[in-house]
């Protein structure tokens, strides 16, 4: 995992904010939650397209939930990725534009 973008926001809903980090080398966002013993837990993997060369991301509350959503802009198949509602080690919907 080679890492091109990383963000920080909060998944889990705790003081901490969690680290959020996009590889164009695997075609991943990974996902690290910071816990209250100043570690992370088990990394949470979320694949995009085989070919998609994700460049950036970016974290919002798109729907307006109060859950944070991950974009990411890939560059190879002019597209962007949309995961909604991620939270803990879940996310509930995903989408590609």
């Amino acid at each position: 995992f080679q890492p091109s973008f990383i963000v920080f926001d909060r998944f889990n809903q705790d003081s901490p904010p969690d680290l959020v980090a996009v590889s164009s080398v695997t075609n991943e966002i990974s996902i690290l939650t910071y816990t209250e013993q100043g570690t992370f837990d088990q990394e949470i993997t979320l694949a995009l397209d085989p070919d998609s060369y994700p460049q950036y991301t970016m974290t919002c509350d798109l729907n307006h939930n109060e859950q944070t959503d991950i974009i990411s802009v890939n560059t190879n198949t002019d597209s962007i990725s949309v995961f909604l509602d991620v939270r803990n080690s879940s996310v509930s919907q995903a989408f590609q534009y």
